[in-house]
């Protein structure tokens, strides 16, 4: 995702900083509950397990989790950018901290990289650690 971002290529940046933290999350799946198919990131980091992921990951990433599950969706794999610049200004993230001339699709990349990048970390992190 960062090196699609540096060669802005935003759109598949965003989806594959989005699947990595999906993937990281799944790997905390709590075993007692059931498997959820959908790609909704806020109700996967709800039912990580808590013993394995612990409460000050928890408290890091609740953030994180927030931009993603703002800014990412699991389509964005067939969006082009032409696309996902009008998706992101109908759900109105074209105006919020964009200053100047700057293109609204890098900044929100951006953020959702690094928030992304931080989930996948702080999982690892945990994952190593455990």
């Amino acid at each position: 995702a960062i090196l699609l971002k540096r060669h802005e290529q935003y759109g598949l940046a965003m989806y594959v900083a989005g699947l990595a933290a999906e993937c990281m999350l799944r790997a905390y799946h709590a075993r007692d509950q059931p498997f959820d198919e959908r790609h909704d990131v806020a109700e996967l980091f709800r039912r990580c397990d808590g013993d394995r992921f612990g409460t000050k990951a928890r408290q890091r990433l609740h953030g994180p989790i927030q931009t993603v599950h703002l800014l990412w969706q699991n389509r964005y794999r067939y969006f082009s950018e032409d696309r996902l610049r009008s998706h992101l200004r109908s759900v109105r993230q074209h105006e919020r901290g964009v200053r100047g001339k700057a293109d609204f699709v890098k900044v929100r990349c951006s953020e959702l990289v690094d928030a992304c990048v931080r989930i996948v970390t702080v999982g690892e992190e945990r994952w190593t650690n455990n």
